[in-house]
């Protein structure tokens, strides 16, 4: 499989849709007879497995598709979400078919399961669908192999941008942050950091230490590319904010307390921080149960000098069909409507649906209760990982090497010599 990377563009969105509708022709899968079970009474029975964090919608949404149908029956299996890639991996290594659709997690994960012949190719269906391919953009490129097949559906999207405290901003007499670059963020931070003596009372910002690179990746530039050029740059911005402007609880302080970015930030003493999509969920949620009153906003992703405004990182999941499963029919189908009339009952949790109608968007806004949220339909958005399927055992080392930079027991020219020699031993055992 070539090595591909998530671009947003016009251009690209209009080839994708063009290169599937060439990709016919070929052995039609989904001409299969599927087979009947009881589970659902006379109706064919497919069995969808789903994490925990995915519940609430993923089980409205099965609901509402029961409830339309005369012929197929979903049968929701619910996995804890700590246990589920491990178990979901189990599951579809045996030899029988009790799992027709599955999520998987992240771009890794579905490569790795399109490359073992795990999930089935939807290519099929997707020339006949009546779903607009378009809405999905190049989201659909990272899951095509080179002979035109399909192996993931998009199912979710997220992406990250700044929250802010306006209560912090109105005291400090400072406009609310709209487009900044980083280096503006980062002097913003500075400004914003109140200490009492050797203790501090109020934090510029939290950059959390989970997907430390968005600096390289607003570029376009992955783990496994040969020039690190923008990933060196962006470990020296964190040791900047981290241990230069000390603007940022650093890495040692977050270990030490296992700091989580939503609990400090409602605790009022964090001016911005950087966060997903996902934050309006948790901070309305906690804003209800009385854990805060303080008013807060989103602005867009800080960006390097000279990358577009608005340009932000973002994360996609998948369905997949399990190759094994001799009911892709009534799966398909399940899984056409989980992307057209199920991005209603995603967006009504604050969650961003890959396939997004008009009425999906509209619900999104009004769930999330903040205009700002219209922020998440524009601008480029780069994905977290590209489609090499070892690339989150290679974002593993990475962190792992980077923390050793920021805590100051490795140089930066070490942490760069370092991960790229794991990043060889991690290709080289997986033979790609």
């Amino acid at each position: 499989m070539k090595l591909k990377k998530i671009i947003a563009g016009t251009l690209s969105c209009l080839l994708a849709v063009t290169a599937l509708s060439a990709c016919g022709n070929k052995q039609d899968s989904s001409s299969q007879l599927d087979s009947k079970s009881s589970g659902g009474g006379d109706k064919t029975t497919i069995t969808y497995y789903e994490s925990s964090d995915g519940e609430i919608f993923s089980r409205a949404i099965v609901d509402a598709f029961n409830e339309s149908q005369n012929e197929i029956y979903c049968d929701l299996q619910i996995i804890p979400n700590d246990d589920y890639d491990t178990k979901i991996k189990a599951l579809l290594s045996g030899s029988d078919d009790m799992v027709d659709v599955f999520y998987l997690r992240m771009l890794s994960q579905a490569t790795q399961f399109g490359d073992n012949g795990i999930s089935a190719d939807l290519k099929p269906y997707m020339e006949k669908t009546s779903l607009d391919l378009t809405k999905y953009g190049v989201m659909l490129d990272p899951v095509t192999n080179d002979d035109g097949s399909i192996y993931a559906l998009p199912k979710t999207k997220s992406s990250w941008y700044i929250f802010y405290n306006k209560e912090i901003f109105d005291e400090a007499n400072e406009p609310y942050p709209e487009q900044l670059t980083w280096d503006e963020y980062a002097e913003l931070a500075k400004k914003l950091t109140i200490r009492d003596g050797d203790t501090v009372t109020q934090w510029g910002g939290y950059f959390p230490p989970w997907t430390t690179n968005l600096y390289a990746l607003q570029q376009n530039e992955y783990l496994t590319d040969d020039d690190l050029t923008q990933t060196r740059k962006s470990a020296e911005f964190l040791n900047r904010i981290y241990n230069v402007d000390k603007s940022h609880m650093d890495i040692a302080q977050m270990n030490a307390t296992n700091s989580n970015p939503n609990p400090e930030f409602e605790s009022g003493n964090v001016a911005m921080m950087v966060n997903g999509d996902w934050t309006f969920t948790l901070l309305n949620a906690d804003e209800d149960n009385g854990l805060f009153d303080f008013e807060w906003d989103m602005a867009p992703l800080p960006v390097p000098e000279g990358v577009n405004e608005g340009t932000t990182v973002g994360g996609t999941s998948y369905l997949g069909i399990n190759e094994k499963s001799n009911k892709k029919d009534a799966a398909w189908k399940f899984m056409e409507f989980f992307a057209n009339e199920g991005s209603i009952y995603i967006a009504e949790n604050s969650s961003l649906p890959a396939y997004m109608t008009d009425e999906a968007a509209n619900v999104y806004v009004e769930a999330t209760r903040h205009e700002s949220a219209k922020l998440v339909f524009g601008g480029d958005t780069y994905g977290e990982e590209n489609s090499h399927p070892k690339y989150s055992e290679i974002r593993t080392a990475y962190n792992d090497t980077l923390n050793l930079y920021l805590l100051g027991e490795i140089s930066l020219d070490d942490f760069i010599s370092s991960l790229k020699e794991q990043r060889e031993a991690i290709i080289d055992i997986a033979g790609n």
